[in-house]
């Protein structure tokens, strides 16, 4: 049911697309567009970058259907960090919203990498969606963990490319991100993608509903960890359990 489910909201994503795009350009979009266009018309999508991926998953010791990945998000993107450029009047205000509202925001996601490692034992790998994220990571989701779930924790220091990222995305279990274009990309490799929106994100967040993915959205001022883990539960065990044909009875 979820493999279909996933396709039809994919088509239906296919079709919006092409409405935003004619309205806006992001640079994140291009990318995300046409792996999702190669998902939709061919089940094996080529926009990966499996060597680089491999490699990491190999150097970390994730093995493929063993772990999940978490990308964080402040509420307001400091784009003078991205973009190296000096701070003005407003980014000085920005900041100062993130810095107070940013250990509750990322909350739930810390709450959820918890659960996750006690539960099942898999790692946990805290992945950027954009390059200012990588510190964010650091910061509010690995250095607050408890000791004995850290260990089972990786933090990718090093920003990557979409491309490798799909290859990491597809050998996931699921992917839990307070950015909102990462499972579109998580979904187009057929891994599902679990959203956490905070209270500063923009309508673009209404697509998920828009495509009939409103049920894996999770508001993170109304959100503890044990909600999305319900659900991430249901998505480890399905992996354990293995093919219908070899369940027991």
């Amino acid at each position: 049911m979820l493999a279909v489910e996933q396709h039809h909201a994919l088509m239906r994503l296919a079709q919006a697309l092409d409405h935003v795009i004619a309205v806006t350009r992001e640079p994140e979009l291009d990318f995300v567009v046409a792996v999702l266009r190669e998902r939709v018309a061919d089940p094996h999508p080529v926009a990966r970058d499996e060597p680089r991926a491999t490699r990491w998953l190999k150097r970390i010791g994730a093995e493929e259907g063993k772990f999940i990945c978490v990308l964080p998000r402040l509420r307001y993107t400091p784009y003078y960090q991205v973009k190296n450029l000096p701070r003005d009047e407003s980014d000085y205000a920005l900041n100062a919203i993130n810095a107070k509202h940013a250990a509750q925001d990322q909350a739930p996601l810390r709450d959820l990498i918890t659960l996750y490692v006690r539960e099942t034992g898999h790692k946990v790998l805290l992945c950027p969606e954009m390059t200012c994220e990588i510190a964010v990571a650091r910061e509010h989701l690995l250095d607050p963990l408890p000791v004995d779930v850290k260990p089972h924790v990786i933090w990718r220091d090093t920003f990557w490319l979409a491309d490798e990222a799909a290859s990491v995305y597809a050998r996931a279990t699921a992917i839990v991100s307070a950015e909102c274009h990462s499972p579109i990309i998580a979904l187009s490799q057929g891994t599902p993608a679990f959203y956490v929106r905070n209270p500063a994100d923009t309508v673009k967040a209404q697509m998920f509903a828009d495509i009939g993915m409103g049920d894996w959205i999770f508001e993170s001022g109304h959100t503890t960890g044990q909600q999305p883990w319900e659900k991430l539960k249901l998505l480890h065990e399905d992996r354990t359990a293995g093919p219908p044909a070899c369940r027991s009875p």
